[in-house]
This record gives structure tokens, sequence and C-alpha cells, in this order.
């Protein structure tokens, strides 16, 4: 887990510092859109880091707070407040200081003291590593510096993230090619969670599971509404 926090770290990073870059403002040649193309190709490669590098580091950093305390440690709830407390008043300042650079003296250098904000964050993590006390190690390291074919496991894993992050880069640039995907993936996805159930848990974990997906779907219309609030919701309420 440690590892895969420093790694989303170093792609949030990239993707971040990527954001700062700027080409050539679109113009109108003879009636058409003429628009920097390859400043475009940095903007979807660095939406496709950031992509990548949240899915490392966002659920990997809340599973290590949660081993820091035994289930049954009081300790546990204040933890995770603190944890999330520092999360939002971190989003808090970025927002104003991101915005008011990027709205004062131009977008590249909000966008560029967001990727040093990363970094120094991703400083902060590997400085503080101590107060893990080894709960965000590799469980079986000897397997993990195994080698596979040319590489080791480990490796194999930073390659994947690299080509994930590529495949993300021309996927986020190929919307019907997205909508497609999500249908044959939701529907697979359906497929195997029935015969996991069936085939690998037992009564209480079945009704644990699916009083689990009623959550999350609960949870997903919430956040669905949620995040329309300075969108869709100011549109609504203006008209």
């Amino acid at each position: 887990m440690r590892k895969a926090v420093v790694l989303g770290g170093v792609l949030l990073v990239l993707g971040h510092l990527g954001m700062a870059y700027e080409g050539e403002q679109a113009r109108i040649v003879d009636g058409v859109v003429v628009r920097d193309e390859a400043a475009l190709q940095v903007f979807y490669l660095s939406l496709a880091l950031i992509i990548m590098g949240v899915g490392f580091l966002k659920p990997n950093i809340s599973t290590i707070v949660g081993k820091l305390y035994a289930p049954e440690d009081p300790r546990r709830d204040s933890g995770f407040t603190l944890f999330y407390a520092g999360i939002n008043v971190g989003a808090l300042f970025a927002s104003l200081v991101c915005a008011f650079l990027g709205e004062t003296y131009g977008w590249k250098y909000g966008f560029g003291a967001a990727g040093i904000g990363m970094v120094a964050g991703l400083i902060v993590f590997i400085w503080g590593q101590k107060y893990l006390y080894g709960l965000a190690e590799p469980g079986d390291p000897v397997k993990l510096r195994e080698r596979v074919g040319p590489l080791s496991r480990e490796w194999w894993i930073y390659a994947g993230s690299v080509a994930g992050a590529l495949l993300i880069w021309q996927l986020i640039q190929r919307t019907w090619t997205v909508h497609g995907a999500m249908h044959l993936i939701a529907a697979a996805l359906a497929v195997w969670f029935v015969w996991f159930l069936v085939r690998h848990c037992t009564q209480v974990e079945r009704q644990q599971m699916l009083a689990l997906v009623l959550l999350i779907i609960g949870v997903l219309i919430f956040f669905t509404l949620y995040e329309q609030t300075y969108g869709a919701w100011v549109t609504f309420t203006a008209c």
C-alpha cells in the first residue's frame, strides 16, 4: 500500500504539472476552429495520469489509516475524522490558492501550484513513513520480487500503470467507445458478482454483500446529485 501511494503521488505530480502546459489559443481560420493539437494531447495525457494516480493513491491511503488502529480501538473513528478533516482543509486552501493564481496570473500558474502542492504532499508522506510502523508494507515481499519473464512482479505493476495511463489517454478522447465499454463491463461485473455470491460466499456473507450493494446504490445516487451542486443545480435554480 505504501508503494501504491507513492506511485499514485508521482503520477498525480506529473499530471498536475502537465496541466500547467499551455499551447496556442484556439483561433478561427476561414470559418474553421483551429486548435493547438499538441497542447490538447498534453492536456488529455495529464488527465489520464491524474485518473491513474488517484486510483493508486486514494483507496490505499485510506486503508493505511484503517490499519493503524485495531478494529476495537476507540481512537479509530477519531483517526479517520482527522484524516478527512486534513483532506478537506487542504482542498479548501488549494482551491483558493490555485484559483487566485489562475484567475490573476494565468491558469498555468494555478495548475503549476497544484503540482507543487502534490510534490510537497509526496515528500511529507515519504518522510513520515516511519510512523506507519511497517503496516503498509507488502504482505509477501519475496513474491513481489519474483521475476515473471523479463521483469519482477513489482515492475510489471509499474509498467501496467503506465500502459493503463496511455490507454485512458486514448479512451477519454473517444466518448462513444467509453460509453459502450461501460455497458459491457457492467454486464460482465453483474454476472461475475452473482457467480461469486453463489460459489464463494456463505449465507451470512451473501446477506452482507447484498446489504453493501444497496448502500453503494444509495451512495451513488447521493453523490450523483451532490456533484451537480455547482453545475446543473445552479443552472436549474437560475431558470
